[in-house]
């Protein structure tokens, strides 16, 4: 039996598709000041990766820092 999908082409296209403009790369790809601040806050290499792969988790999935509530560092 196949596999059911939950998107359609359309939808898995523009979920995994790579942006063409450098504005939007920018956006979606590069951290602001602040977030940049909050990584280096964060003891060793392997806890600041750690940190900003979280980061990019939240921005892919457009989850706001604001519902999480405030962040112990």
């Amino acid at each position: 039996m196949p596999r059911r999908s939950t998107l359609t082409l359309a939808g898995r296209e523009s979920l995994f598709a790579v942006p063409t403009d450098e504005a939007e790369l920018i956006r979606r790809y590069a951290f602001s000041e602040q977030e940049l601040s909050v990584i280096q806050q964060h003891r060793g290499d392997h806890n600041r990766l750690g940190f900003a792969v979280q980061l990019c988790y939240m921005a892919f999935f457009n989850i706001s820092h604001r519902w999480v509530g405030n962040i112990s560092i």
